[in-house]
């Protein structure tokens, strides 16, 4: 699902570094050019100035002028390549923060994904608590009890789970929301499951039965 979007930010990033190397060639190349009349036109100065001796004929003078109108190219072009590196790494910034923000991978937590999650998270509970108040002596309902009454448990297993998972045998690539809430789902209607099965036999969870112990 985010495959798209990373690849024309990929794009975009490779036209922008492209633009910028550009950019700095011609910079580099007028300075140096910059910088070769000035040597050239100082030598010619200096040239002039042990011939003129006191006096400093016109040529020494247009010399001079030239030097000095070199050496305020070669500042000014140098303050202008300063402020468009600056630039360009603040444009690369804004662009990594908004590619940041647009994204859906889980792992971003970009404000897609996040208002995706959030939005999935509240429509899950006003159905959950809708479906609870209509069919109360249901089947579902009773198995979501025993499941509720093992939330601490269940949370606990859905990190390991992921990391066992993801981290460390890789069976699951991370990728895109899409995927995040396929393995959401298959986690929890296992999980629910196994919790109403263990519920019904042991009347507490593992983690519950450990918190209890420790808190007295």
């Amino acid at each position: 699902m985010s495959r798209a979007p990373q690849d024309q930010t990929v794009a975009t990033r490779a036209r922008s570094a492209l633009l910028n190397a550009r950019r700095d060639v011609i910079v580099l190349t007028v300075l140096i050019a910059a910088v070769g009349l000035l040597i050239w036109n100082g030598s010619s100065f200096f040239g002039h100035v042990r011939i003129a001796g006191s006096q400093f004929g016109s040529d020494a003078r247009l010399a001079g002028t030239a030097l000095t109108l070199n050496l305020v190219l070669i500042l000014f072009g140098w303050r202008r390549y300063v402020d468009l590196q600056h630039e360009a790494e603040m444009r690369a910034d804004g662009e990594r923060r908004a590619a940041v923000l647009a994204s859906t991978d889980p792992f971003d937590r970009g404000l897609l994904y996040t208002a995706s999650a959030l939005g999935t998270a509240l429509i899950a509970f006003a159905a959950i608590s809708w479906l609870a108040d209509r069919y109360v002596d249901t089947v579902p309902i009773e198995v979501l009890r025993h499941a509720g009454a093992m939330s601490l448990s269940l949370y606990v297993a859905h990190a390991l789970v992921f990391n066992l998972v993801v981290d460390w045998l890789g069976w699951v690539e991370p990728g895109g929301l899409g995927r995040a809430l396929t393995f959401a789902a298959v986690y929890w209607a296992v999980a629910i499951t196994l919790a109403w099965w263990w519920h019904e036999r042991y009347g507490i969870g593992p983690t519950e039965w450990v918190y209890r112990k420790l808190g007295g």
